[in-house]
């Protein structure tokens, strides 16, 4: 088991460089990427956000409202605002800590890999990330070189439109 996991963890990269350092903080942004089948199919959600703080441009957030195998089943108020993934508007607030479990750190070890597909035209792959209609994504770089963080349970809302920039 060790084995597998030390290979595994190999794989994507090294654990330093993906997740996060500071253990609790709150970003200003918009979400510009986002893991579209994680988003339809679940209560989960995996994005990137362009923040307004010029040292960590962009950041990698993962959602889950609860974490482990004996989680209880989420409730509608527990997935997220469907509002904030348009890439342009309204600015959100993103409250977030350092990944702090073994569940929390492995989400952030992993990279998102994208659908592997074969049918009569052809073979490739279909990536898990995309665009946030109208969302400006130049400039974003590799999603496994970003700072990760877990977003809150609550930690999502709207920057009142009189105090954005």
């Amino acid at each position: 088991m060790k084995r597998l996991l030390v290979a595994i963890l190999l794989g994507c990269g090294t654990l330093a460089g993906q997740i996060a350092s500071s253990a609790s903080r709150e970003f200003r942004g918009r979400i510009v990427l986002y893991d579209w089948f994680s988003h339809e199919q679940t209560s989960n959600d995996e994005f990137v956000i362009k923040t307004s703080d010029p040292g960590t441009p962009y950041v990698r957030l993962i959602y889950r409202a609860y974490w482990g195998f004996d989680a209880p089943t989420p409730s509608s108020k527990d997935v997220l605002d469907r509002w904030a993934f348009i890439g342009r508007g309204v600015m959100w607030t993103f409250s977030v800590h350092s990944p702090e479990t073994s569940g929390e750190k492995m989400a952030c070890a992993f990279s998102v890999a994208g659908f592997k597909y074969e049918d009569e035209t052809g073979s490739g792959e279909v990536p898990r990330f995309i665009l946030t209609p109208g969302a400006d994504a130049s400039g974003v770089p590799s999603i496994s070189t970003l700072p990760c963080f877990i977003l809150k349970r609550g930690g999502l809302a709207r920057v009142d439109p009189s105090k954005q920039p």
